[in-house]
């Protein structure tokens, strides 16, 4: 077909791969998108990235891939976000945002659901004063979510009011701050590692804690592969 329609003689046919792929309706509510919301035990984690009015492709294609690498539930857009299922984000990604709820709508109605409603714990990375260090944080719920801004706009006004907390990376002097997709790969890991550890019934009676992030070396081969 391609050589009646173009005319050009294709030689390397036996390599050639296509693929087809139909979008999914897009979900009408957040609970419509992640069911997990409803289950406000705690034993399980809920970790979402969202992003605030970032508009390269390149840039929210990178996002998605470091939310895939580091076990993010879901990625919010906001309703100015680039299309996450642009062309060159789905490139960029290597085709992992295809493998993580994305939901794109008005942002700071969706953290505010977060928050109020099903009780998510929920931050933005900002660089001014007055934000607390990353590394000053304790101990954080196993439900939370994380907003980025663009570059040069950074998280809105109106995001920032729908969150708890303002968060910032601790960087070097006269540095004055990361690209957005190192940053939310930091701030991912971060909050990871400061879940609160879930107690668990052992067969003595006692109870024991655990935590979804590796604590060692083992597996990290596969997890490598995706970042």
């Amino acid at each position: 077909v391609l050589e009646d329609v173009t005319g050009l003689c294709i030689s390397a046919k036996s390599e050639m791969a296509f693929a087809m792929a139909k979008r999914r309706p897009t979900p009408e509510t957040l609970l419509e998108a992640l069911p997990q919301l409803a289950d406000e035990t705690g034993t399980e984690s809920l970790r979402i990235l969202a992003l605030d009015g970032l508009t390269d492709a390149a840039n929210v294609g990178s996002l998605l891939r470091v939310a895939v690498g580091l076990r993010a539930t879901a990625v919010l857009c906001s309703a100015k976000c680039c299309d996450p299922f642009h062309p060159k984000a789905i490139r960029t990604a290597f085709g992992r945002g295809l493998q993580i709820p994305v939901i794109q709508g008005c942002l700071p109605t969706m953290i505010r659901e977060l928050r109020d409603r099903w009780n998510v714990y929920t931050a933005a990375a900002v660089i001014q004063s007055g934000s607390q260090f990353l590394d000053e944080l304790g101990a954080v719920p196993r439900r939370w979510a994380v907003v980025v801004g663009s570059e040069h706009f950074g998280v809105s006004q109106l995001v920032r009011d729908a969150c708890e907390v303002l968060l910032k990376v601790r960087m070097a002097p006269n540095v004055d701050s990361l690209n957005v997709v190192v940053s939310a790969g930091v701030l991912l890991h971060g909050l990871g590692q400061r879940e609160a550890p879930v107690a668990r019934a052992t067969h003595d009676g006692c109870s024991s804690t655990s935590a979804d992030l590796p604590q060692s070396n083992e597996g990290l081969a596969d997890r490598d592969a995706v970042v």
